[in-house]
């Protein structure tokens, strides 16, 4: 969840090519529109009912778990997943693409990985504990891919 975050900081500190006046004010609106979403997504009863085991307030020994996500824990997933996650990720596509284009598939590869995540914790094939270790390996990944972009020389 906070790859989310630190992907469209990265999109926003991106200063390669100036962007016209017009790009800017939808660059501007895109990120009100992420912070929005967020906003609604940490307000959500799926969010509240498991922000001890995801995101920035999850607690530490949640990594070490061996318990699956039970019934309940798994219908919060899915509307998390379903109503927030996934409809909140296209702006910061929408700023990839008009800022960094060469990084969408990147962040479109790093969401499907994402999503078979929480998929596998849903489904019962996997553990609170392996969850967060995978999505930790997933953030690592994708910084990792932001890191060597923004290494690399630009035309």
């Amino acid at each position: 969840m906070m790859t989310i975050a630190r992907i469209l900081l990265v999109l926003l500190a991106c200063t390669a090519v100036p962007a016209a006046a017009s790009a800017q004010r939808s660059l501007d609106g895109s990120r009100r529109a992420w912070a929005e979403c967020q906003a609604k997504q940490n307000a959500s009863p799926a969010f509240l009912a498991l922000k001890d085991k995801i995101g920035s307030r999850a607690s530490p020994e949640i990594a070490f778990s061996t318990d699956k996500a039970t019934p309940e824990e798994a219908q919060h997933l899915q509307s998390l997943l379903r109503d927030y996650i996934i409809p909140c990720r296209q702006f910061s596509l929408e700023v990839a693409r008009g800022r960094l284009p060469p990084i969408v598939p990147v962040l479109q590869a790093s969401h499907g990985n994402a999503d078979a995540n929480y998929e596998r914790l849903i489904a019962g094939q996997i553990t609170w504990g392996q969850f967060i270790r995978d999505a930790k390996a997933i953030d690592a990944e994708i910084d990792a891919e932001l890191r060597r972009y923004d290494s690399e020389p630009q035309n």
